[in-house]
């Protein structure tokens, strides 16, 4: 997070061991504080995914006329084929890998 946000983030706390202006109550003060901000912002972020995802179900059941639950359960189904069929397919790749060097 520090290289993403330096003004709001401190460096790791072996960075901040380095310095000499400060103890290590104060490390350990502004790292406790640096993970309160990061889980609040990790929990607002990932609550505002949840609002997308909720109002794009709801979007998609009013226009399909399906109920929400049809539309979740169809999105989750969908959802596990493409992964399965993403495992697949790389077994096949890795397996065709080995063969050829064989």
């Amino acid at each position: 997070f520090h290289k993403i946000a330096p003004k709001i983030f401190g460096p790791n706390m072996f960075a901040m061991f380095q310095r000499q202006d400060i103890n290590f109550k104060q490390i350990q003060r502004k790292k406790r504080l640096d993970r309160t901000v990061q889980f609040a912002l990790i929990g607002s972020l990932f609550t505002g995914m949840a609002f997308v995802a909720n109002a794009g179900i709801s979007l998609l059941a009013r226009v399909t006329g399906k109920s929400r639950g049809g539309v979740t359960m169809t999105m989750t189904m969908a959802a596990a084929a493409v992964s399965l069929l993403r495992k697949v397919t790389r077994s096949k790749k890795r397996d065709s890998r080995v063969e050829m060097k064989l």
